[in-house]
């Protein structure tokens, strides 16, 4: 299994959820052997870039699961203006769950940094 260290995903937040990133899919048919990709999450950044308050939801959505609101990893996230947080959540996610999130403003950015392993 290879592993590649990159940017996962970034986005401007807005007031609905934004898809920012999606582990890939398997290549082949349904029943392919081989390895599932898999993504470990080492860090998310977030930067409120207007000075002005925000709070922020992130979550995880299964793969086949289009509400996903009970996957919320972080829930009303409070960010002061001109504010930068950085989170550790060390969590892995498997082929084709994303990662969406979304601000009280639409001046947040969020970067996802970590590994694919394919």
């Amino acid at each position: 299994m290879a592993e590649f260290i990159k940017i996962l995903g970034n986005a401007n937040l807005t007031g609905s959820y934004v898809s920012v990133y999606t582990v890939p899919k398997m290549i082949g048919s349904d029943n392919a052997v081989g390895p599932i990709p898999q993504a470990i999450v080492g860090s998310i950044v977030l930067c409120e870039t207007a000075g002005s308050s925000a709070n922020i939801d992130i979550r995880i959505v299964p793969r086949g699961d289009v509400e996903g609101g009970e996957h919320n990893i972080f829930d009303t996230l409070p960010m002061s203006g001109r504010e930068t947080k950085i989170i550790s959540p060390g969590i892995t996610i498997s082929s084709e769950d994303k990662i969406t999130a979304k601000a009280s403003t639409t001046d947040v950015n969020i970067f996802i940094f970590g590994s694919e392993l394919a």
